[in-house]
């Protein structure tokens, strides 16, 4: 019975193209734009959730800054018993690309400046080098592998091989990690030492000058407040900036919570997460209700098939098996074509937005999809389907219940 009425449906559906075109059309659209959205706010929630040790990675913030002193870090890992590691950075957006050169090879690329712990912080995957000692060295440089191998064809065999940075400088290679994920806030292709940057820029080694990144990677069970208030006392003795107010707050959240002041996070990035997957929302719901309207307005010309099919012996469970699969199949073309759409408007999508988002089909699209088909065909069939198929089929077609049923389902449409 199951094959018969998807026949039947199909049937049904190409016999009528013009309504399916439309309601097709018209579900598939609402459903390739919230689609769009909802990747968007996917990528959004999973900046920089990746790291193993997320639960223990904090960034250490003055006032409403992300920006502190560049002795904090280190000073914060010698006098505080609960940090297991401590790393400056100063961040590869303050600076220009610069020109890697190795042999004939000059690339483009750009780079942080980080203290010795970095990897031991963040859990990028070093695939050559040791993270404990790859940035101890101020001539060091660690490198992507895409930026290895643009420089050297191969990331195998390249320690110690010297790499000159701006036709100046000459620094050896001491890692590759790989290439940086795109839902990472830190984006670089190479990494220097912050001992390094300590040289050729003086002011990071004074407590009153403020802008390097300080990250801290605490031991399990460290008490957070008891930690605030330790960090506090140390900028109160070193510091004469009597308005500093330094704090540690989770690294993951500072990405959607980008304001702070008194220890707490506030309206960030995360507005705007909100915001669209509220449009999301009601794009889809405005798509559904317009597909449902349609297919009941629909089923309101179909009296006399159903007068004819009772009269012939079918019986109400089937009439309304058969609704419903043509309602589920509209659904799943529509959804088919929101798919197709959605890869089609994607490049132009990630050009507006300045993301690099790709369409996977991962758990999360595949109940997504899921939902949406069966929550929209059940619904725009059910209707249609219980209050059609209740009527007596000598009434029907005689025509006494044709007009009444269309006015009762417009109505409720």
């Amino acid at each position: 019975m199951f094959k018969t009425n998807f026949k039947i449906a199909w049937r049904n559906l190409v016999k009528d193209k013009q309504f399916t075109f439309i309601n097709v059309l018209g579900l598939s659209s609402g459903l390739a734009c919230a689609l769009l959205i909802f990747l968007w706010v996917n990528d959004e929630l999973s900046y920089d959730k990746f790291f193993a040790n997320d639960d223990r990675l904090y960034q250490l913030m003055e006032n409403d800054s992300e920006s502190s002193s560049g002795l904090l870090s280190e000073t914060v890992k010698q006098q505080i018993p609960g940090v297991e590691y401590a790393a400056a950075v100063a961040p590869s957006y303050w600076f220009p690309q610069y020109t890697l050169s190795a042999g004939d090879k000059n690339i483009k690329a750009t780079g942080q400046y980080s203290g010795k712990d970095y990897f031991n912080i963040f859990s990028f995957k070093l695939i050559e080098g040791d993270k404990n000692s790859v940035l101890e060295n101020k001539n060091s440089i660690v490198i992507s592998d895409e930026l290895a191998n643009r420089l050297f064809g191969t990331v195998e065999n390249i320690i110690g091989k010297p790499v000159r940075f701006d036709q100046d400088t000459t620094f050896y290679v001491s890692g590759v990690f790989e290439k940086v994920p795109k839902n990472s806030s830190q984006q670089f292709d190479f990494v220097l030492s912050f001992e390094y940057f300590k040289i050729i820029k003086e002011w990071v080694t004074r407590w009153n000058d403020k802008g390097p990144r300080n990250y801290i990677l605490l031991n399990k069970g460290t008490d957070i407040n008891a930690f605030n208030k330790s960090v506090a006392d140390i900028v109160t003795r070193n510091s004469s900036d009597t308005s500093s107010n330094v704090f540690a707050t989770r690294f993951s959240n500072v990405y959607l919570y980008n304001i702070y002041g008194d220890n707490a996070t506030g309206e960030g990035r995360i507005k705007y997460v909100r915001l669209f997957s509220m449009l999301a929302i009601f794009i889809l719901v405005i798509a559904c209700i317009n597909f449902m309207n349609l297919s009941t307005a629909k089923a309101s010309s179909r009296l006399k098939e159903i007068g004819i099919k009772k009269v012939v012996g079918a019986d109400r469970k089937r009439l309304v098996f058969q609704f419903l699969s043509e309602s589920l199949l509209l659904t799943l073309c529509a959804t088919v074509f929101a798919v197709v759409l959605a890869l089609l408007l994607l490049p132009a999508f990630n050009s507006i937005t300045g993301k690099q988002i790709d369409l996977h089909f991962d758990i999360a699209i595949i109940i997504y999809f899921t939902a949406i088909v069966l929550c929209t065909g059940l619904l725009a069939g059910s209707y249609p389907a219980l209050y059609l198929s209740k009527f007596n089929p000598i009434s029907i077609l005689k025509g006494k219940f044709s007009t009444s049923v269309a006015e009762v389902l417009s109505r409720k449409g």
